[in-house]
């Protein structure tokens, strides 16, 4: 359980007004994650027991209880998803959910008006020869193929690769993106 002197890298408030929490542990040195009920204890009914790798954290409240979780070098004892994972609402980790990327680092996640979420990070789909700073996801978790937001590196610079990490909705619709 948290206690006092717990190092949280992530928090994300569920509709519901439950308290998402990603903590890090000196347990197997990774991440856990514990939602929290709305009077401050924990939520026995939420019990993910994977430990995540990872320096970097953001959680992403989904409708219908489940979370998409990103990080940078994330994974988990037998994951091949290194960046992006969905968890159920009961905290389990959804291995239906493959989000087609490899050796990347998410690092962050917003989710836009119409319900796509826009994913900031140093990118790299499965079977593509480069990265690319900014993805979106579909309401359904699968990839916007019309998404193609202008280069922010050109793309044969080696020695820059570009990232996104901040992502900031405006109430326009539009985002700001900085890395």
């Amino acid at each position: 359980m948290l206690g006092t002197n717990t190092d949280v890298y992530a928090m994300a408030l569920q509709d519901d007004g439950q308290l998402l929490t990603a903590y890090y542990t000196t347990e197997g040195y990774g991440f856990r994650i514990v939602r929290l009920n709305t009077n401050g204890t924990l939520d026995a009914t939420f019990a993910c027991t994977n430990l995540f790798n990872g320096l970097n954290v953001v959680l992403l409240p989904q409708p219908g209880g489940s979370l998409l979780l990103g990080g940078n070098g994330c994974g988990y004892h037998d994951s091949t998803n290194y960046t992006l994972f969905r968890l159920k609402p009961d905290g389990q980790v959804d291995a239906g959910f493959d989000s087609g990327l490899e050796f990347c680092s998410a690092f962050s996640l917003v989710r836009q008006t119409n319900g796509q979420i826009l994913v900031g990070g140093f990118l790299r789909r499965r079977g593509a020869s480069n990265s690319v700073p900014l993805l979106r996801l579909n309401r359904d978790l699968t990839w916007d193929e019309t998404f193609h937001p202008d280069a922010f590196f050109p793309a044969s610079d080696p020695v820059v690769p570009a990232y996104v990490c901040p992502l900031v909705l405006q109430p326009d619709g539009k985002f700001v993106a900085g890395g």
